[in-house]
């Protein structure tokens, strides 16, 4: 009994001198913050009182605040006022707009995507349409985020815009503002007899009850098996991730868990209700661009051994943000935690916390990377995204082809042909480019081949640089010049050697281009490569429960 309440103390004194030691600690915390809060404010007002030229207050606050949570990571933001505002409508996927997707693409603001049934479709605007003016206001030139506040607006409110269109010209279009209403999948369907395919574009409100409708409206149309495609999926609501995970799984069981600044500040979510599909054979699809809420449901139900993934490596987003309001309507946004799948895997890839000499981030190298057990023993790492159990192959053809989009080649291309197409013309899921106009593409290519850089390319511009300042540099220069030449036949050559892949790649853009993405998603199921290695992996059990072994 005596040994026992020794124990006890020991216990309870172990507890008080560890409270002590954080008391203290807490204590020297609070008096660091409190001391640089006075020796910022004191040089914040100096300057602002002081300083030789005429300053803006707001502009130094800002700029002071950035460069603080620049080094942190890039998820660590502040949001003004505005800011928090387009930060709600991003969460909750409703705002006033004209329902389109823009990107700036050689200095111009650029139709990238239309969607179905709103202002700009009911306009007739198409997409590679350039936003060259609003109004009498250029907007040649402008971000994204300086276009955001002057394309939305309350729903009813017109837009006057000059649209310049690629081979047509310039025009005007006056425009009504309309609620819109981002779907979180924006596209379900019966894919190839009785499988069934998912789009879900990210995980904003609802987008666990939208794919559970998906799912009840797929399996009336007999499906027994499905797709889930992440693919460019950024994430959203790490609660919707949990619900979709749970849609699959059964009740009770761990989802992720996230682990905050101290040891002890973890909390695990777990799923709270029945599954509504806990057998049928399931197959999710992620890229590069799948991050966050998208890695830990391809994460988990691959943990599990509850999902196939297929496609390529995600992205390797494991921080979780919370946001915290401010005074005067502005909030902050911080990475308060980072997130782990069941087995234990963290799968954050860059490591803010430990930045190179220069400022730059590195990759959690190979050698620091941990291995972990999925439910039935198959190993998985952590440190640097999902990686599929069925990779797509890494060869030469994918590589080419990522840098064609990457530069908007493909992009530009198909839109040019789109509206060259002449008014008799359809364009139906089953469209294949035709093979001379291949050949026009090529051309296309070689007149744009400046874009695709090689590391080749860049060695060579450092060498020009230097041979300019020589005395001796003509021989040199054309020397080069002839390099350069040879490099970009070469280059021609490489993608004519891969013509099947980006014809087929053509295609698919073409089909999106002019009949928005219903056609696009209708013509996947048998011109996208990873749609149909989707369908063939469901269609056989045994290559499905290989995989999984």
């Amino acid at each position: 009994m005596t040994k026992t309440k020794n124990k006890y103390r020991i216990g309870l004194l172990l507890v008080i001198i560890s409270l002590l030691i954080l008391a203290f600690k807490t204590a020297d915390d609070n008096f660091e913050i409190s001391k640089n809060i006075e020796i910022f404010t004191s040089v914040y007002k100096e300057v602002n009182l002081q300083y030789v030229d005429e300053t803006r207050s707001g502009e130094l606050m800002r700029k002071s605040i950035d460069a603080m949570l620049g080094s942190l990571d890039p998820y660590t933001v502040f949001y003004s006022e505005a800011q928090a505002e387009e930060a709600l409508t991003q969460h909750t996927g409703e705002y006033g707009g004209l329902g389109v997707a823009v990107e700036v693409i050689d200095n111009y603001i650029v139709l990238i995507d239309i969607f179905d049934g709103y202002a700009a479709q009911k306009a007739g605007l198409k997409i590679g349409d350039k936003l060259i003016a609003s109004g009498i206001k250029s907007l040649i030139g402008k971000t994204i985020e300086e276009l955001s506040p002057i394309m939305k607006g309350a729903a009813g409110t017109s837009l006057s815009l000059t649209i310049e269109r690629p081979g047509k010209g310039q025009f005007i279009k006056t425009l009504t503002r309309e609620e819109i209403k981002v779907k979180n999948v924006p596209y379900y369907g019966k894919a190839k007899n009785n499988v069934g395919y998912i789009y879900l574009a990210n995980f904003m409100q609802d987008a666990s009850k939208e794919v559970q409708i998906a799912l009840a409206n797929l399996r009336k149309e007999g499906c027994t098996s499905f797709i889930l495609d992440l693919r460019n999926n950024p994430g959203g609501f790490l609660m919707e991730a949990v619900n979709i995970v749970n849609l699959f799984i059964p009740k009770n069981e761990l989802v992720v868990y996230t682990r905050g600044r101290y040891e002890n500040n973890i909390v695990n979510y777990n799923t709270t209700f029945n599954p509504v599909e806990p057998t049928a054979p399931l197959v999710i699809l992620i890229n590069g661009r799948s991050a966050s809420a998208s890695e830990i449901v391809s994460g988990t139900l691959q943990d599990l051994d509850r999902a196939v993934v297929l496609g390529e490596n995600s992205f390797g987003k494991g921080l979780v943000q919370n946001t915290k309001n401010l005074p005067y309507r502005t909030q902050i946004k911080i990475t308060t935690a980072k997130y782990y799948t069941p087995s234990g895997r963290c799968i954050q890839s860059l490591d803010y916390s430990h930045r190179n000499a220069d400022g730059t981030v590195g990759k959690v190298a190979d050698s620091l990377r941990t291995a972990f057990k999925t439910k039935k023993g198959r190993t998985v790492y952590d440190g640097g995204g999902i990686k599929p159990d069925k990779p797509l192959p890494a060869n030469t053809a994918h590589d080419l082809l990522k840098l064609l989009e990457t530069k908007n080649i493909l992009f530009e291309f198909s839109v040019n042909y789109v509206n060259k197409l002449a008014e008799s013309e359809i364009i139906d899921e089953t469209f294949n480019l035709p093979t001379k106009a291949m050949e026009d593409f090529y051309s296309f290519v070689n007149l744009n081949i400046n874009k695709i850089q090689t590391p080749v390319d860049a060695q060579i511009l450092t060498l020009k640089n230097s041979f300019i300042n020589s005395t001796e540099n003509t021989a040199n220069l054309k020397a080069l010049a002839d390099l350069q030449s040879n490099i970009a036949v070469q280059k021609i050559m490489q993608i004519k050697k891969e013509q099947a892949l980006i014809s087929q790649r053509l295609s698919l853009e073409i089909i999106r281009i002019y009949g928005l993405q219903p056609l696009f998603n209708k013509a996947q199921f048998s011109k996208d490569e990873l749609v149909v290695d989707a369908i063939k992996t469901l269609e056989s059990a045994d290559l499905y429960q290989q995989i999984l072994k």
